[in-house]
Parts: structure tokens; sequence; C-alpha cells
């Protein structure tokens, strides 16, 4: 029995020793998939998603500091069956707390028409920073208004 006893320790400090020299990198895979979630993102924004229609939209805020130049929001937009042939510059406006609906200063992706399009809507920053932003869409998929909205946080 005496035998059985010192082969049981030695697999256990064996098995200890392992996982002590396993753990960083356990710990460390767990990280860059949360950091690749995360990349060009500000960390409290998660994507929101809007399924209306025949059309899902996904939009994830960037960068909505207070110093920074510009606010963007990446937007992907899949439809079943139609065109997508909105034009986002005029589809879209951000709203603070304050209710004032301003409008994007551009659109950089995909032009009007076909099935997918991705791009990015930017904003002027809204001075003061307000506590919460809300992008709104107006016909995007021949749906009234899809709403997304986030905390921005003071």
């Amino acid at each position: 029995m005496h035998g059985k006893n010192k082969i049981s320790e030695a697999l256990f400090i064996l098995l200890a020793v392992g996982l002590i020299f396993m753990a960083p990198a356990i710990v460390s895979c767990g990280n860059e998939s949360k950091e690749q979630e995360n990349a060009g993102t500000d960390s409290s924004f998660v994507s929101q998603t809007s399924t209306a229609g025949e059309v899902t939209v996904t939009v994830t805020p960037r960068n909505m500091t207070g110093d920074a130049a510009t606010w963007s929001f990446s937007v992907t937009m899949d439809a079943q069956n139609g065109d997508l042939g909105e034009d986002m510059e005029q589809a879209a406006v951000i709203v603070g707390t304050d209710g004032k609906e301003v409008g994007p200063t551009a659109w950089e992706g995909d032009g009007p028409g076909g099935l997918h399009r991705q791009g990015v809507l930017k904003f002027d920053p809204q001075k003061p920073m307000p506590k919460s932003i809300t992008l709104k869409m107006r016909g995007v998929g021949g749906v009234g208004e899809r709403s997304f909205s986030w905390m921005l946080g003071q």
C-alpha cells in the first residue's frame, strides 16, 4: 500500500505543477478572444441587431468618447429579398439625451443596392457629452424606424 501512496502523491504533484504552468496560457487564450471581439471598439459598447421585415441590421459604436474628433457606427445590413437602396446619410440620425436629432457627416461604405451592405456612419460628437445616445434608422428595408441605444456614462 505504501508504494501506491507514493505513486498517487507523485501524480498529484505532477498534475499540480502542470496546472501552475498551464494557467497563464489558459487565461491568455480567454483574454485574446475577448480582445478580438472588442477590437476597434470601446469595450463598454456592444453590437446591437434589429431584424424586421426581411432585413437584419447590426450596429456597433466606435470611438464614442468626449475627446473623439468623430463618432462612428459600424453598420452591416443583410436582406433576404429586395434591394438595400437607402441613402444612409438621409436614413440615419443620432439623438442625445436632449432629444435633438443630428444627421451624419458621412457614410463610408457600400453604395445603394444589393442584398448586403456595410460601412461606417460618422457623426460630429455631441457637446456636452450626453448620458445616452440613440441611433435611429428610418426606412431601411421598408421598416419605419429602427432604434439602437447605448449608455455613454458620465
